[in-house]
């Protein structure tokens, strides 16, 4: 942070002022502090050491006697009672004998020298109030000393702890006088101190505790041989003198703060008076800076401010007079510049106009506007229009290098395309070559980068040093190539190689003089001014640049030129989709004839040309070059007559308008006409004799098409008024393909956005703005497009970044394509995809960016699905797998065709086939004890949890017929208990049917709930046993025993029993159409009287005849039983 200044001076002040101030109250307070603490410690003292005096020999005595009781036997503590903590007293230790001892005469008197000692302190340690020790009255002065006592070693304690006698009779504590107390370990060194060596000790600081804040003094007791036998230890209580100390510093403190205040307004006081001169001094010279010579600094201080004052005030008003003349001497000099400056474009303007009329005149009259002429006079006027175009081009050298010299022509930089215009330059100075045998090469490359540059005034450079190269060859080439060059920055190097004359070496430092050629009769031979390359050097070098020349006499020279970089585009603008028009600006610094372009469509007579001009000469040269080519030409003289003519219905095809006309300018006119038609729809070209950019500059603003320099050349005026007829139209066409397009872009199913070079919002078509829910808002930049449109990166709340996006990269010539945008409209949400595209002319040069833009709501939601299903296939192939291995057990444990064909009295055929997954049906057939045991179930749904249900069923049957549980009802309540509570365990929803065969004899007992069971007898009879009222389903509830019955069926030789499950009659063919148990029952009566085997695979072929391709959604099984034998069989 920046202070002034007067805060600067104020803050040095105040900062030694409140140090000062500090250091003395802290002195003060200090030493206060030492002085009160050093004089109650001393006093302490020396009361201790008289109170020692009190302490005879016979006190001394007690004491002696007192602790070697203590010390031996006198009290009936054990050593490791003697381990006291703080607070154990006699009383609990040894009550009784402590009683003894703190009655005894020994013990009391020592008691009272202690209180005489206390009395004795009225008198004395006062040092901040006065005591009359004179009349001491107790009951008004209490004794100083608040605690004496009486301290002794213990020997045989392990801690070493000291016992302390309290003395004090008016102590008011729940402890009576005498109470033996164990002190603060934290206490022991002080008094420690004290016995080891023999001197009086004081605290010195004030000891705050509950009962007050105190110093304590501890006097040695010796003997009469020195030694010490205890201590005597006094405690005051300085709680009133401590809290003086804490006022005083609190008074000191408020000192500091009111000291640093009052430092504080006196140094701002000081601060100000003291910089209050150098502030107007201050002042002063800004108001000099800004102009402001008048400024007078009063300072009456008589002293060095004052001094100072005075001589800026001299030297202001010496200011004042300087620029004074200096602006006179200026104003001077710009009257005499303007006055200059108007002379040569009056003059310029005067000699072209007759120029004009003499080249255009003379022209016309060659190509035969008054009729054949002679040879020998069409060649005399030939001569006369090639005099006048060089006295053109000289006038234009002149102005152009009295500009330069006043260093008065500005540039109008811009990206300029270098290759581009070399190509502009060879095309209009082919006519220059003649007949020569000399070829003009643009070999400047295709990528180079663009330059920074003014167009026109580099297509004048390209053209002098051209025209030079022509000039001066005969016969070989005229080569413009550019590259980059490193030096040490990069820059555009531009060269022009020929195969002429060459010059001189000794001519090279003087060729880009003024009025200066290679050699004497060059002028004479060649023609020229010897301006053309001097005005080139300086416009080169007004670019930044340098130019040179390499050459060999007789082989060629080689100019070349140096231009800086441009970072930026070419600025482009075309017809469609937009409303602007092509406004070129032709040099006409060179004598050129202008190769004549062949129009697009043929001149027929109903163009209508008006001509505009106030010189009779003009309007005829215009009129002769213009009926040569069968154009219509109305002619009128000044603007009022060319506003009354349109405001007939006069429609011109395009306008011919001089500039300087009496009464109104061809600017006026210019205006008005365009209030009325636009630049596309009427071509109007400026005709004037002056050439200054802002002259042009003028005509462009207000409505000019282009701007034609007098002297015109016939070529250049005829392909000028061909170009902007053709444009004309084609903006037509334009048009109709402009509206074309856009019915074919809001036809578009997907939205399209467009952006012109600047990145500004074009078009956008009805897709585009139902996704956007706006159309063009065209004031937006490119940098907040995204903000405009609500486009934000998908799945945040977070704007989509500019350099990502489609447009804004496709403006930098790239190619995208992005799904992660998304278009917010209020709570709703839009993905969408989009394709970014760089739109190019004819030239490369890029002028728009468009992007397609496609809703991707439902794309987004398949591809979600598209992944669910991925992560689902994934999932399924894992489960697959332990389905398959699942399969694999089920497989395993089911019965195999040698376990069937061994069992006695029956034909067994089985079949099971699961669906895709794991089968939920079960079948089992078992030989027990004489018996066949069949079990056939179905389980709800399929899969794992079904196949290990049935893996369950069939290790529970196997279990419970190896413990001989055959009872029907027994049987299945102890499954169905089985399988409810490991289904409830594993919560899933399942239960199943299940059936039970018991066959003996003959006889097939059928119990449980299962589809129907089919017998066909002998002859094709078909039975059908339900079952419902058999069984219940197993695992649906906990109890079933009093849902379950047996059936009993007797079995013939013969007869077929057949079990299945409903995978069987419940499949579907093509139609959706079940296969039902009626022609389950056909198929078996059909062929009853075959094998068990045959009558199996007739029944799965004829399954799978009906279902034919459709995917089997459930599993099949079926279990074939067929009585052999007699009915004597067992």
């Amino acid at each position: 942070m920046k202070l002034s200044f007067r805060l600067k001076i104020g803050l040095a002040i105040s900062l030694l002022a409140v140090s000062m101030t500090s250091t003395s109250v802290y002195f003060f307070y200090s030493n206060t502090y030492s002085i009160v603490l050093n004089q109650m410690t001393k006093r302490l003292k020396d009361v201790g050491r008289t109170g020692t005096f009190l302490l005879d020999e016979q006190a001394r005595a007690y004491i002696k006697k007192i602790t070697k009781a203590l010390e031996q036997d006198s009290l009936p503590i054990t050593p490791d009672r003697l381990d006291i903590e703080e607070g154990d007293t006699a009383f609990s230790l040894a009550p009784e004998v402590a009683e003894k001892y703190i009655a005894s005469t020994d013990f009391q008197e020592l008691v009272q020298r202690l209180r005489q000692i206390k009395e004795a302190s009225r008198q004395q340690i006062v040092p901040l109030r006065h005591i009359d020790s004179s009349s001491v009255d107790s009951s008004l002065d209490p004794p100083l000393l608040h605690y004496v006592y009486i301290l002794v070693k213990m020997p045989q304690s392990p801690q070493g702890n000291i016992l302390k006698f309290i003395a004090d009779a008016d102590y008011e504590d729940d402890t009576p006088p005498g109470t033996l107390y164990a002190i603060d370990k934290t206490e022991v060194s002080i008094f420690m101190e004290a016995f080891q060596k023999g001197e009086a000790k004081a605290t010195n600081v004030f000891t705050p505790d509950k009962w007050g804040i105190f110093l304590t003094a501890i006097i040695p007791i010796k003997d009469k041989h020195n030694n010490v036998i205890a201590v005597l230890g006094l405690d005051v209580d300085v709680a009133s003198e401590a809290n003086q100390l804490y006022k005083l510093k609190f008074i000191s403190l408020t000192i500091i703060g009111i000291s640093l205040i009052l430092s504080l307004l006196v140094a701002y006081l000081m601060a100000r008076l003291l910089t209050r001169p150098i502030a107007k001094l201050r002042n002063g010279a800004e108001q000099v800076r800004l102009g402001n010579f008048d400024t007078v600094i009063v300072i009456k201080s008589h002293d060095e401010f004052e001094l100072l004052a005075n001589s800026f005030n001299s030297m202001a008003k010496q200011l004042k007079v300087f620029f004074e003349t200096l602006e006179t001497k200026n104003l001077e000099l710009r009257q005499m510049d303007q006055l200059k400056d108007d002379f040569l474009a009056n003059t310029s303007h005067e000699i072209r106009t007759p120029l004009n009329g003499i080249i255009g005149i003379a022209e016309s009259l060659i190509e035969g506007a008054t009729g054949e002429l002679p040879e020998s006079t069409q060649s005399n006027l030939a001569m006369i229009a090639d005099s006048g175009r060089r006295l053109a081009h000289l006038v234009n050298d002149i102005l152009d290098f009295s500009k330069l010299k006043q260093k008065n022509l500005d540039l109008q930089l811009k990206p300029v395309g270098v290759r581009e215009i070399t190509e502009v330059v060879l095309a209009f100075s082919q006519p220059l070559v003649a007949q020569k045998e000399v070829q003009l090469i643009n070999a400047v490359p295709p990528d180079l980068p663009l330059a920074h540059a003014d167009e026109n005034r580099l297509q004048q450079i390209l053209f002098n040093l051209v025209g030079n190269a022509i000039k001066f060859t005969h016969r070989g080439s005229v080569v413009v190539a550019a590259d980059i060059v490193e030096n040490p920055k990069p820059f555009l190097a531009i060269k022009v190689y020929d195969t002429g004359i060459g010059i001189p070496e000794d001519k090279l430092d003087k060729i880009f003089q003024s009025f200066e050629q290679a050699d004497g009769g060059t002028a004479r031979e060649y023609g020229g001014t010897g301006l053309g390359l001097t005005v080139s050097k300086q416009l080169v070098e007004l670019h930044g640049g340098q130019i040179g020349v390499e050459s060999t006499v007789g082989k060629g020279s080689c100019f070349f030129f140096s231009l800086p970089f441009s970072e930026g585009r070419l600025e482009y603008r075309q017809a469609s989709f937009s409303q602007l028009n092509r406004q070129s600006l032709a040099d006409s610094n060179q004598s050129l004839s202008v190769t004549s372009v062949q129009p697009v469509f043929e001149a027929v007579g109903d163009i209508k040309i008006l001509i505009v001009d106030d010189e009779p000469v003009n309007r005829q040269v215009l009129v002769n070059h213009l009926s040569l080519q069968h154009y219509v030409v109305v002619q009128v003289t000044n603007g009022m007559e060319t506003l009354e003519l349109i405001q007939a219905d006069f429609k011109p095809d395009l306008v011919l308008l001089d500039v300087m006309m009496p009464k109104m300018t061809g600017y006026e006119v210019c205006r008005q006409l365009r209030e009325q038609f636009s630049r596309n729809e009427l071509p109007i070209l400026m005709l004037t004799a002056k050439n200054q950019v802002s002259d042009m500059v003028e005509g462009f603003e207000a409505g000019a098409n282009d701007y034609l320099t007098k002297p015109i050349s016939k070529d250049e005026l005829l392909a000028r008024v061909k170009t902007h007829l053709e444009n004309a139209k084609l903006y037509a066409e334009v048009q109709k393909s402009e509206k074309t397009l856009t019915q074919f872009l809001e036809a578009m199913p997907v939205g399209v956005f467009v952006v012109d070079a600047n990145g500004q919002p074009h078009y956008i078509n009805r897709t585009a703005q139902q996704i956007f829910g706006k159309g063009v808002v065209s004031d937006v930049t490119i940098d907040k497009l995204a903000e405009v449109y609500q486009a934000y990166l998908a799945d945040t709340n977070q704007m989509y970044p500019t350099e990502r996006q489609p447009l804004v990269r496709a403006l930098k010539g790239e190619k995208t394509n992005i799904e992660d945008m998304e278009i917010h409209q209020g709570d709703k949400i839009i993905p969408i995809e989009a394709w970014g595209t760089p739109i190019y002319d004819e030239h490369d040069n890029m002028t728009y960016a468009i992007a397609a833009i496609q809703d991707i709501t439902e794309r987004k939601r398949a591809e979600a699905e598209r992944i669910r299903l991925e992560r689902l296939k994934a999932e399924n192939l894992r489960l697959s797998t332990e389905l398959n291995i699942a399969r694999q057990l089920q497989q395993m444990v089911l019965p195999t065709e040698e376990e069937l064909n061994q069992v006695a009295g029956l034909e067994i055929a089985a079949f099971m086939e699961p669906a895709d997954e794991v089968g939920g049906d079960y079948y089992d057939v078992l030989q027990h004890e004489g018996r066949v045991i069949c079990g056939i179930g179905d389980a709800t749904g399929h899969g794992l949890e079904s196949g290990l249900l049935m893996l369950m069923v069939q290790t529970a049957v196997r279990t419970l017929l190896v413990n001989n549980v055959t009872n029907p009802v027994q049987f299945l309540s102890v499954i169905n208990r089985m399988i409810y509570d490991n289904l409830q365990r594993m919560k899933v929803n399942k239960n199943l049917t299940l059936a039970l065969l018991d066959y003996s004899n003959n006889q097939l007992r059928l119990s449980g709930l299962h589809e129907e069971m089919i017998v066909v007898r002998s002859g094709g009879i078909i039975e059908r046993i339900d079952t419902i009222p058999l069984g219940f389903a197993i695992g649906l509830v906990d109890d079933i025993a009093e849902m379950i019955a047996e059936q009993t069926v007797s079995l013939n030789a013969g007869d077929v029993v057949i079990l299945y499950t409903d995978g069987i009659t419940e499949a579907e063919n093509i139609e959706g159409k079940l296969y039902g148990l009626e022609r389950l029952c056909e198929i078996a009566r059909q062929h009853w009287q075959h094998s068990a085997s045959e009558i199996r695979q007739a029944i799965i072929n004829d399954v799978r005849q009906y279902i034919g391709e459709q995917k089997v959604f459930d599993d099949i099984t079926l279990l074939i039983l067929k009585q052999i034998g007699d009915n004597s069989s067992g």
